[in-house]
């Protein structure tokens, strides 16, 4: 390995606007002396190749991973599974396989049990809110000294913590360890529970006409979008978002006992 760089080779599996940020900081930042870009989608490894964002692209998953040091799995939370089913015999001992998708240590353990190269996967999301998508819209600027969540602690071989680590820190981002539970509590809490409050309120809305008039509490319940993936992104954290539902009725119930509401809203709130 060439001492200019951190890693010789990396491969990206997903080249959608996270995948190709991540390939352009580690290209700006020299960490890697090759990058790869994996993905079914023909047209976003086009897009990736043309806009000098990766070096070569496979749509083949395990050709694409052959030889890495490091491996992003910059794909959904539900396909992280089949991709590691998919590349996993091909791994080259001691590579590190990281995420962007913030795997939840349950799901970890069930890929190290079916997967044996899934022992050097460390956990980790960027915690960045991006509308856009699509290698187009893709930069540095997308991640860049942002924050990275990274799951620390047992099973993780600490050489391969060490290692991921590295590879974030090394693109620029600043890294929080923490253990599986405080680190499923965050990703749940940070960012599908927001969307799933704003959901449940649209759905309560319409059933009850709240927003019929020309208002800003319409606009916003008309922007509210419940895609599939914040479905199935639900399933896999929903003890941790069922818990956070209940602190929030006890505290919407204590609200209302404070503020001494007695209109009814059409839906029945037990105060003892």
């Amino acid at each position: 390995m060439s001492e200019e760089f951190e890693f010789e080779r990396v491969s990206i599996v997903g080249t959608g606007l996270v995948g190709c940020s991540m390939a352009a900081l580690l290209k700006g930042w020299a960490v890697a002396n090759e990058v790869v870009g994996v993905d079914i989608d023909s047209s976003n490894l086009d897009a990736a190749k043309r806009l000098g964002f990766v070096d070569r692209t496979f749509s083949d998953h395990s050709r694409g991973i052959m030889g890495a040091g490091a491996i992003i799995l910059a794909v959904p939370l539900d396909e992280i599974f089949k991709v590691m089913d998919t590349i996993g015999k091909d791994v080259r001992p001691g590579a590190v396989i990281t995420c962007t998708a913030g795997t939840t240590s349950r799901m970890r353990k069930q890929l190290v049990r079916h997967v044996r190269s899934a022992e050097n996967f460390v956990p980790a999301y960027p915690m960045i809110h991006e509308k856009a998508s699509g290698p187009a819209s893709a930069s540095p600027a997308v991640l860049d000294g942002k924050r990275c969540l990274l799951m620390d602690k047992d099973p993780i071989p600490e050489k391969t913590f060490e290692k991921a680590k590295i590879l974030w820190e090394k693109i620029g981002m600043q890294t929080v360890a923490l253990d599986s539970e405080s680190f499923e509590a965050l990703i749940a809490g940070g960012e599908l529970w927001p969307q799933v409050i704003s959901m449940v309120a649209a759905k309560l809305a319409a059933r009850s006409n709240w927003a019929e008039s020309d208002n800003t509490l319409s606009h916003w319940f008309e922007a509210v979008s419940a895609p599939a993936e914040i479905g199935r992104q639900h399933q896999l954290y929903a003890s941790r978002i069922c818990a956070l539902c209940d602190e929030f009725a006890e505290e919407m119930v204590d609200m209302k006992r404070r503020l001494g509401c007695t209109i009814s809203s059409g839906i029945t709130v037990d105060d003892d």
